[in-house]
């Protein structure tokens, strides 16, 4: 019996790749690469996140058992809403087992190893809460706010290019080592300040953005929109290693009700812009944050 509420993997240093999946349909799949999580093989995981659900599975131990009467309730909310998680170490499947709902004390969670012919509700000791919200299958809400985290040694090519101040928009490219600066037009910039070229490089180490735009929230239907208005700026960025990341910036309406210097009702949010991460992921950046990215040629010159 107790393999049957054995669920706690004692060496979760040995993990490399966690599975989630729901019923509604989505599923995430978390894998250790080189000593980086990645969410679904597209960015890098939040570390915060992964250490909760290692904590999460080396921790997890019984709270009690499910009584007879409750047990018909209890399969049927697993199978209704229960998440199925299987967890690896390489190729070999050290647990999978499904996730339910939280016991009536809310100090509990339901869960059942598959194969296993009983549920059990499950805890961490010492912590005073239900454990299903740490298996979550968002892939945005599991990914790192990060947009680039590139190394600044592993950068080849950067083009910035603003729709509105085109004569502001700047290409920087990488070999051996040496940045070259040049203008939109692809014209070289003779002298150009090498030593701010250096300092841009670095800002792509960790630039991120505030929040994930996903399905459920009302912009999302309406970005078609947005990207029609057209952009404001695109930061196209080529590693040495690795994947090209660009992001393309759009307008976001202005609350109404907000007025500018002039007392004229602001158009566009001054702070914040919609951006568009390798055409396919959706998120909301702030100006402060981008403004070590969002230099002009005129820096380098």
């Amino acid at each position: 019996m107790t393999s049957e509420y054995d669920f706690a993997i004692p060496d979760t240093a040995s993990i490399t790749k966690i599975i989630i999946a729901d019923k509604s349909p989505a599923k995430v799949t978390l894998t250790r690469e080189n000593g980086i999580w990645m969410v679904n093989g597209k960015a890098p995981a939040r570390v915060d996140a992964i250490a909760v659900i290692l904590e999460t599975l080396h921790h997890v131990d019984m709270k009690s058992y499910v009584s007879k009467e409750s047990r018909p309730a209890v399969l049927k909310r697993l199978d209704v809403f229960g998440k199925h998680v299987e967890v690896y170490s390489e190729d070999k499947l050290l647990k999978s087992f499904s996730v339910g709902t939280e016991t009536p004390d809310m100090l509990g969670t339901y869960m059942m190893l598959d194969g296993a012919t009983e549920p059990f509700a499950m805890q961490l000791p010492g912590f005073n809460g239900y454990l299903n919200s740490r298996f979550f299958t968002n892939e945005s809400q599991w990914r790192k706010r990060t947009i680039w985290g590139f190394d600044n040694r592993n950068i080849k090519t950067i083009e910035v290019n603003y729709r509105y101040e085109e004569s502001e928009s700047f290409k920087i490219v990488v070999e051996n080592e040496m940045p070259a600066v040049y203008d939109g037009t692809g014209e070289l910039i003779e002298n150009a300040n090498i030593g701010n070229a250096y300092e841009y490089l670095a800002a792509f180490r960790n630039t991120g953005y505030e929040g994930a735009i996903v399905n459920t929230d009302g912009i999302f239907a309406k970005m078609d929109s947005v990207k029609a208005a057209g952009e404001v700026y695109r930061v196209y960025v080529e590693p040495i290693k690795g994947d090209p990341i660009e992001l393309k910036a759009y307008r976001v309406r202005a609350m109404p009700g907000t007025f500018d210097m002039n007392d004229q009702p602001r158009l566009w949010d001054q702070d914040r812009l919609y951006g568009i991460i390798n055409d396919d992921f959706y998120v909301l950046i702030q100006n402060f944050g981008m403004q070590k990215i969002t230099r002009s040629l005129s820096d380098f010159k």
